[in-house]
């Protein structure tokens, strides 16, 4: 007893460590990385601005400074919260309530870097509240809690989007709260003999129900309270619409929901032919007429639903088609790969190996290869073997009405992802950040068989476990610490190599840099990283101007190939490519 007493206390201790390890990673290095171009719409939006008004707003053909770049990441004294709204509608595939809070954000602290992205590590501290309620409400031990909680705090996937100025930390903490009030909802309703649940003992352990049916009415507890119940209820359908309003892809956390209610209303319906119980101690609603538990459900979905409404409307009134990266066919053997690099990233970042991304959204190809001859590969195929064997111990030791929610959980929005990809190609189910409720339950799953073998009666076992527990945590510290110092992550995809591109530009005395005004959302997320003495000409599309004298040298930043037949007949000038995945090119006089 004294050894258990004195693990748990270490493990207690070893919890709160990893919550404050993981409280200063988030807030550490805010402004260490490149803003990327989603970031840099974020503040675009958020300041009332749009893209297209800024390509009219730039004045094009002159000389300007970096800072001038930047003027639109600020918000004007003239917009206000209407017009960020309005800003907001020309991108509705973007739920609004995060930029909402953003604006507010903006005007209190400001809109550099770091204030922009303290607000979204800020918004993360709250998953921990959230994420512990949830697991409360599926296991009777806190200690399941407690874990998933380390687990989080050092998780490198998650302290990625905790420091990014986007939605998904808010995302996060809606899909954990929603699924915690949906639980606490559908718990205190139910009817109990002798303070057991009599939904559980049936669904379960049918074979008891002649026990209980000797139970006197004396006996029975019925813990209801239709005001309280009623309460329950409205937070939950409030949840689902903050889901909704915090990230589109909510509505695959509402189908999970929706079909474990109904099975666990079906396993209801099967259990209720077991009962032997006089009727009159039982609330019809909650085994003979199951359906009752459904329609309360429905309806407070529905209302949560209603509630999105608004931007519904928005919606329709302004659709958008699918981002063309999002559909660009990969192989079967190049998703495969790229989804188990994603399941192990909740543990382990692979990216503290490699100086090129692990992710390419704009290649077939990550440049990657999980073989035989890559250490990484042992590494990432434990933690996904580590992972099943979590879910695989769940279902197999716990009630239905656990197993299932989280199962759901993982399942449902990862195959509305990986269905479209497998039938009709595309990369959406390899983009993490869109899988962030399968990576949740995969947690929590984790945490649930850690704390099974952790404290397994088994003296070898239990060390063994101990073991694999330290190792996931020196994994996720690694990986987070890594990552907290770099200038760039995979995660900033496109403006990955960004830093590499300024660090060219900054060397050279004079730097001019060209680009169209079709990618001034690039040129505003490079200009954070450019030094002042850099000047930028923003120029129509269709062709290359005159080149003004002062400058030394001039810079091409993702030219247009027209650009390329244009350089080529002026018999004075070169085009050289300076840095390639950047594409940086470099103008210079021709040498005879």
């Amino acid at each position: 007893m004294v050894d258990k007493k004195s693990f748990s206390t270490g493990l207690r201790y070893l919890i709160v460590s990893l919550l404050i390890i993981g409280l200063v990673f988030r807030f550490a290095h805010l402004d260490k990385k490149v803003y990327w171009i989603d970031e840099v719409n974020t503040s675009i939006r958020v300041s009332a601005y749009t893209s297209s008004e800024i390509m009219e707003l730039v004045p094009t053909g002159e000389v300007i400074g970096v800072k001038d770049l930047q003027a639109f990441q600020h918000p004007h004294p003239q917009r206000d919260i209407r017009d960020t709204i309005q800003a907001l509608t020309g991108n509705a595939e973007h739920s609004p309530l995060y930029y909402l809070m953003a604006r507010f954000w903006m005007q209190w602290f400001g809109s550099s870097v770091i204030a922009m992205r303290s607000l979204p590590a800020v918004i993360s501290l709250l998953t921990f509240p959230c994420l512990y309620w949830l697991c409360r409400e599926l296991f009777p031990s806190p200690w399941v809690g407690g874990i998933a909680i380390g687990l989080m705090a050092i998780s490198p996937f998650h302290l990625l989007y905790a420091q990014e100025a986007r939605q998904y930390s808010l995302w996060t903490v809606t899909i954990l709260l929603s699924s915690a009030a949906l639980l606490w909802a559908m718990r205190n309703d139910q009817p109990q003999v002798n303070g057991i649940n009599l939904r559980l003992i049936y669904t379960v352990y049918p074979s008891t129900n002649k026990d209980l049916s000797k139970s006197k009415k004396s006996n029975l507890i019925h813990t209801i309270n239709p005001k309280y119940i009623g309460v329950k209820w409205v937070i939950y359908a409030a949840s689902i619409s903050l889901g909704l309003y915090s990230h589109l892809l909510f509505l695959f956390v509402i189908l999970s929901h929706g079909l474990y209610v109904l099975i666990c209303q079906i396993l209801q319906i099967q259990a209720g032919k077991y009962l032997e119980v006089e009727r009159e101690l039982v609330p019809d609603i909650f085994f003979y007429k199951p359906i009752g538990k459904l329609l309360i459900y429905s309806w407070a979905t529905l209302i949560g639903i209603v509630g999105f409404f608004p931007w519904i409307l928005v919606l329709f009134n302004k659709s958008a088609g699918m981002a063309g990266w999002l559909v660009r066919t990969l192989s079967i053997t190049e998703i495969t790969q790229r989804w188990l690099i994603n399941l192990s990233s909740i543990f382990f970042d692979i990216q503290v190996g490699y100086v090129s991304p692990i992710f390419s959204i704009g290649s077939a190809e990550s440049g990657i290869y999980l073989s035989v001859d890559n250490p990484f590969t042992y590494v990432i195929f434990a933690i996904v073997v580590i992972e099943i064997y979590a879910v695989i111990t769940l279902v197999t030791t716990q009630p239905p009405q656990t197993w299932l929610f989280i199962l759901t959980l993982i399942v449902i929005p990862a195959m509305a992802l990986v269905l479209p990809d497998l039938i009709s190609g595309g990369q959406r189910s390899v983009t993490g950040r869109y899988l962030i409720p399968s990576y949740l339950g995969i947690q929590i799953a984790v945490a649930y068989l850690l704390r099974m073998k952790l404290f397994d009666l088994k003296i070898q076992s239990r060390k063994l476990w101990q073991l694999l527990l330290i190792a996931l945590i020196l994994g996720g510290i690694l990986s987070c610490g890594v990552s907290s110092q770099s200038e760039t992550w995979w995660n900033k995809y496109s403006s990955y190599d960004y830093p590499q591109v300024a660090k060219v530009i900054n060397q050279a005395p004079s730097p001019l840099i060209i680009s169209d005004r079709e990618k001034i959302g690039r040129l505003i997320s490079l200009s954070y990283l450019l030094d002042d003495k850099v000047s930028v000409m923003v120029i129509e599309p269709s062709s290359l101007p005159n080149i003004p004298a002062g400058f030394q040298p001039v810079f091409v930043f993702k030219p247009m190939e027209q650009w390329f037949s244009d350089i080529k007949v002026k018999p004075m000038m070169n085009i050289e490519l300076t840095h390639q995945i950047g594409d940086l090119w470099l103008v210079q006089p021709r040498i005879l």
